[in-house]
């Protein structure tokens, strides 16, 4: 398959970042290099937006992330929320 067919798709915590919540700068370049050869690089995560925000440019993100462990897609580029799924107020019940 060629880059360009290819999506890839990767957490942040324990798999992108190192213990000092650093992306290392081998995976940065693979990273840049697979984009640059046409492959689309996704971030999908449990962090919030805030917390995402510090990495958004470093990896030259062109493709909205997944956020709040699967209950917010966001577009980094224009700096919106495009999908957002909340719990139910009900549910605060259950969890209390």
């Amino acid at each position: 398959m060629k880059p360009d067919q290819l999506i890839l798709i990767s957490e942040m915590d324990g798999t992108l970042l190192d213990s000092q919540k650093r992306i290392s700068q081998k995976n940065l370049n693979a990273i840049l290099d697979f984009q640059k050869r046409g492959g689309i690089f996704k971030v999908a995560t449990g962090r919030s937006m805030v917390g995402m925000r510090p990495y958004y440019r470093t990896m030259d993100l062109r493709v909205p992330v997944i956020l709040y462990n699967g209950s917010c897609i966001f577009d980094t580029r224009e700096n919106k929320m495009i999908w957002l799924e909340m719990l139910p107020e009900s549910i605060k019940a259950c969890v209390r």
